[in-house]
C-alpha cells in the first residue's frame, strides 16, 4: 500500500492498558547465583564434585563459586570470624540477596528449596550463597543475610557442605525445570502404597 508522504506513520505503536503483560507475567531477568566461601584449598574430590553438578545443570542455569582466603591460623575464635567476615563483605554487592548456611537456620525439604529458588528467580536478585570456615560466620555477615538456610543440624566439613550446596541447587534447579532427576515424592508415595498392600 502506497502511504502518502505526509502522512505520519508513529514509531511506537501505543498498547492499550487492557493489552499489556502484567509485571508478574513478564520473564524475569536471569538470576546469578554463586557460593561465596571461606577457604581456598580443598581436597581434589571437592572440587570435583562442585563442578560435577556445576556441569549438569540446566542450560541457562549457572553456579559459580568464589573462594576467600581464610584467617590466618594463629588468629582464631570471634576474632578470626570477624576477620573473615570483612573478606565476605567485600565480596558482596548492595543489591544481592544473601543466602547465608547456618546450623542454627531454617531448615527446608529439597521441594521448598525449589519454590524459593523459584521465587528468587522473579524477584531477578543475585543471590550468594554463603559458607563460613572453621570457626563459623562472624555476626557481621549474619546480620547482612536475607536468610538463613540450615543444611542439617549435623557439623559437616565445610568442603563437603559446597559439595552438597551444589547437588541441592541442581536438584531444584531440575525441579523446576521439569527434569524427572528428583524423585523423592515419588519414592515417598510408593513406600506409603507398599506398605498399605502390606497392611
Amino acid at each position: 500500500m502506497h502511504v502518502p508522504a505526509q502522512m505520519h506513520v508513529p514509531a511506537q505503536m501505543h498498547v492499550p492498558a487492557q493489552m499489556r503483560v502484567p509485571p508478574q507475567m513478564r520473564v524475569p531477568p536471569q538470576m546469578k547465583v554463586r557460593v561465596l566461601a571461606v577457604g581456598t584449598r580443598q581436597p581434589r574430590w571437592v572440587n570435583d564434585g562442585f563442578s560435577e553438578y556445576v556441569r549438569r545443570l540446566p542450560r541457562g542455569t549457572g553456579l559459580a563459586l568464589e573462594a576467600v582466603a581464610p584467617a590466618p591460623g594463629a588468629v582464631g575464635g570471634r576474632r578470626g570470624r570477624e576477620a573473615e567476615a570483612t573478606r565476605l563483605l567485600r565480596r558482596i554487592g548492595v543489591r544481592e540477596r544473601v543466602v547465608v548456611l547456618d546450623s542454627k537456620g531454617q531448615a527446608l525439604s529439597t521441594e521448598r528449596f525449589a519454590a524459593k529458588l523459584g521465587e528468587w528467580r522473579m524477584d531477578g536478585r543475585d543471590v550468594t550463597l554463603v559458607i563460613g570456615g572453621a570457626s563459623g560466620l562472624g555476626d557481621a555477615v549474619l546480620a547482612r543475610a536475607d536468610f538463613t538456610w540450615s543444611l542439617s543440624p549435623l557439623t559437616f566439613p565445610h568442603g563437603l557442605a559446597r559439595v552438597m550446596v551444589a547437588e541441592q541447587f541442581y536438584r531444584a534447579s531440575t525441579i523446576l525445570a521439569g527434569h524427572p532427576y528428583h524423585r523423592g515424592a515419588g519414592i515417598v508415595q510408593g513406600e506409603r502404597a507398599s506398605k498399605g498392600a502390606r497392611a
